[in-house]
């Protein structure tokens, strides 16, 4: 997942003198539309994250698992939890009449930290006679964690006046939260045209825009307003992650994700791509057209704006740049780092750890 920021965590003036000097080319590249623009979590720090909706997801479990009326049903599911977080159940048996949020610290915490990186096998675990997201859609009640959300921040407002300008037209999000969309309607003051939003294939015969949001894994808003239609989109646990690429329901979503894979550069924000279904469009894109190296005179074409370069995007660069990435792992890697942090210096929690 996206690091926490530290003291030593880049500025943004720091950013912006990069951008001026080894990251020109791809300055001015974002500048001519050549950049489609994959964001993350990591961009949505006051959305519940993925700690907080694990700590719903064990609490619900464990209130059921030790209710007398319900044990037999959720039992086997609070322990299968427990087993995928690595814990030793003997330990914390003794603490399961208790709320999981009081549990000693940092075996709760120890729990919370495996299972974040677990988090679409946690919501694959299956309630016997339940849908097969009854976890996240009443266990987690993953509308009531979304619902009265903050303002937009800094980063989504940025991304706002970017589409305003015309220097991005095509967004690829992963994040369920409404927040880009309520940052380019705050600056443009409802003015119509601006952002296209697709979640289901029928958004994508709406009337194009200035810019247009895939919403590949769904949208809490949508779902919310329109639970019967948009709770299906929502994706979340891992057989739903790993069936996503051959899921005839996702299948338009599918095209305009790999197209934009891979005809445009890739310029990721919070975006960990530790899920399976995007390294495959990756590879996809790869495979369809692929990206040269060295990547001169133009920018290269994968880049991350992160403070440490992840496993998942560091597995996308050895899939993108295939047998020639051992030869130029330093330069690849190098050029694909755009070192930054919008939170740098912010009180704000780790977006994806407690919410």
């Amino acid at each position: 997942m996206t690091p926490l920021p530290t003291a030593s965590s880049i500025t943004v003036l720091d950013t912006l003198q990069k951008l001026d000097g080894d990251f020109r080319a791809m300055a001015v590249a974002i500048e001519d539309g050549e950049f489609a623009l994959w964001v993350g979590s990591g961009i949505s720090r006051k959305a519940p994250s993925l700690g907080g909706i694990v700590i719903r997801a064990m609490e619900f479990l464990r209130k059921h698992a030790v209710d007398p009326d319900t044990q037999a049903k959720f039992e086997p599911a609070f322990r299968a939890a427990l087993k995928l977080s690595e814990i030793n159940v003997d330990v914390v048996e003794p603490h399961f009449q208790e709320q999981f949020a009081d549990w000693p610290t940092e075996l709760r915490d120890k729990i919370v930290s495996v299972l974040w990186n677990k988090y679409s096998k946690l919501l694959d675990i299956r309630i016997k006679g339940e849908r097969e997201d009854y976890l996240l859609w009443e266990g987690v009640d993953i509308r009531d964690a979304f619902k009265d959300p903050a303002p937009p921040a800094a980063e989504h407002l940025s991304i706002a006046i970017l589409i305003l300008e015309g220097a991005v037209n095509e967004i690829a999000s992963a994040n369920w939260d409404g927040f880009i969309e309520a940052a380019v309607e705050r600056l443009a003051g409802g003015v119509k045209g601006n952002l296209q939003v697709v979640v289901d294939p029928g958004h994508l015969r709406d009337a194009a825009a200035k810019a247009r949001l895939l919403k590949f894994h769904g949208c809490i808003v949508h779902a919310t307003e329109d639970p019967d239609v948009y709770r299906e989109f929502l994706t979340a646990s891992e057989t739903q992650i790993i069936g996503w690429p051959e899921n005839p329901k996702f299948a338009a979503m599918q095209t305009e994700v790999l197209s934009a894979a891979t005809n445009l550069k890739a310029l990721m924000i919070g975006l960990s791509l530790q899920d399976v279904n995007l390294q495959a469009t990756f590879n996809k894109a790869r495979k369809a057209n692929p990206w040269p190296w060295p990547c001169e005179p133009r920018a290269q074409g994968h880049v991350f704006c992160e403070e440490a370069i992840s496993d998942g995007q560091r597995t996308m660069l050895k899939m993108v740049y295939a047998g020639t990435y051992n030869e130029f792992v330093d330069e690849i890697e190098g050029g694909a780092h755009l070192r930054s942090w919008g939170g740098a210096g912010s009180a704000c929690a780790d977006p994806e750890a407690a919410n």
